[in-house]
């Protein structure tokens, strides 16, 4: 679009592999989710895109349609009429709530270059928010669990990498580790370290999945360098 008016307009930069939200051990770690929603807190820099930035745009800018592009692939996928222009992504988020979606049709996409084809994905582009765990069924057809890898935020319905820990396969195979944006929490019996994953802070329970990056295979920058980001616009 040309005018102005019609622009999309950045609200946030996630910056793995401190991920928005994950910048603090467990306990402090899904405390944090409400950055997304209610909390308006503000941070980081455009100065220093290797940590985590948030605007206040997030709380401000009223949206109906909402592009996620990855870096450093280019991959980009967009979704018109997530809302109905009344209300920030922000407030969007919170009012949402936690979802079990095991089956159910998220937000399909409008346009990019987002293929679920030959990934980690579950057969689908279609974006959600704020996904319970399914865990592939592992708790019975159409139920998820209100205590284990859950997100808040955005998310994608994918799986994880076959021999992982917790792999079950898919719907919902640990969104918050597989396929979001959010906060995310082990489960009970989840330890530090235990996915094998690049973890600056030293806590064990940083997040890589960059949204889809890490599902599509997208995620190949230098751990901490920044590179593997999402950059976010609505409109």
């Amino acid at each position: 679009h040309t005018h102005t008016h019609t622009r999309p307009r950045p609200f946030l930069f996630l910056l793995p592999p401190h991920a928005l939200l994950l910048l603090h051990p467990q306990k402090q770690t899904r405390a944090n989710r409400f950055y997304f929603s209610t909390n308006t807190a503000t941070f980081g820099s455009l100065n220093n895109l290797n940590r985590d930035f948030k605007s206040p745009a997030l709380h401000e800018v009223l949206f109906r349609d909402i592009l996620f592009v990855h870096a450093p692939s280019g991959v980009w996928a967009s979704y018109h009429n997530v809302s109905d222009n009344t209300m920030s992504l922000g407030r969007f988020i919170g009012n949402t709530g936690m979802q079990c979606y095991y089956n159910r049709a998220g937000f399909p996409m409008t346009a990019g270059t987002l293929q679920a084809a030959n990934t980690l994905l579950c057969g689908s582009t279609d974006l959600y928010f704020n996904a319970l765990d399914a865990d592939g069924g592992f708790y019975g057809a159409g139920v998820c669990s209100p205590n284990q890898q859950e997100t808040f935020g955005p998310c994608w319905n994918a799986r994880e990498a076959s021999g992982g820990r917790f792999n079950n396969g898919c719907p919902w195979d640990d969104p918050g580790n597989s396929a979001s944006l959010g906060p995310t929490r082990p489960g009970s019996s989840a330890g530090p370290g235990e996915y094998g994953l690049p973890d600056l802070s030293g806590d064990g329970f940083t997040t890589p999945a960059v949204g889809f990056g890490q599902a599509v295979g997208l995620n190949t920058g230098t751990p901490g360098s920044g590179q593997n980001n999402m950059r976010v616009f609505v409109r």
